[in-house]
C-alpha cells in the first residue's frame, strides 16, 4: 500500500517502494498496488512487470501473501481489519512507516493478522 515518497503526492523519486518492488519482482512476485495518486508514475517504472493497480486497499490485498504499508495514506487509517484478513492468503502486514498505533495493532492481532513494524 502506497508507492509514493509521501502521501498526497505522486512523487516516487527515491521512494523505498522502488527498491522493494525491484527485489520482489526479481524473485517472481506479482504486485498489487494501492496508491490513489502515484500509481501511474510507478507503473511507468515497471512497464513489463506483473503489476496490478487497485483503487481500494482491500482489493489490493486479495490473495496476498503480505501487505507492505509504505506510504501513510489517510484511506489506510480506519480499515476493517477483519475484512482485510478475509482477503489475504497469508495474514501478514508489514508497516514500513509505523502508521499504526497501539489500538490499531491490537485490532490487527485480534483478528489474526501478524503485524510487523520497521524500526519500532
Amino acid at each position: 500500500w502506497g508507492v509514493s515518497f509521501k502521501p498526497m503526492t505522486d512523487d516516487i523519486r527515491h521512494a523505498p517502494s522502488l527498491d522493494i518492488a525491484r527485489a520482489l519482482l526479481g524473485k517472481g512476485a506479482r504486485l498489487n498496488i494501492f496508491d490513489p495518486v502515484a500509481e501511474e508514475n510507478f507503473r511507468r517504472c515497471f512497464p513489463q512487470a506483473a503489476l496490478t493497480c487497485h483503487p481500494d486497499p482491500l482489493e489490493a490485498a486479495v490473495g496476498s501473501h503480505a501487505v507492505l504499508l509504505l506510504t501513510q495514506w489517510p484511506q489506510l487509517a480506519d480499515l476493517d481489519f477483519a475484512k482485510l484478513k478475509q482477503r489475504m492468503a497469508v495474514p501478514l502486514l508489514i508497516d514500513g512507516r509505523n502508521m499504526y498505533g497501539k489500538k490499531q495493532i491490537a485490532a490487527l492481532t485480534k483478528v489474526g493478522i501478524t503485524y510487523l513494524s520497521v524500526g519500532r
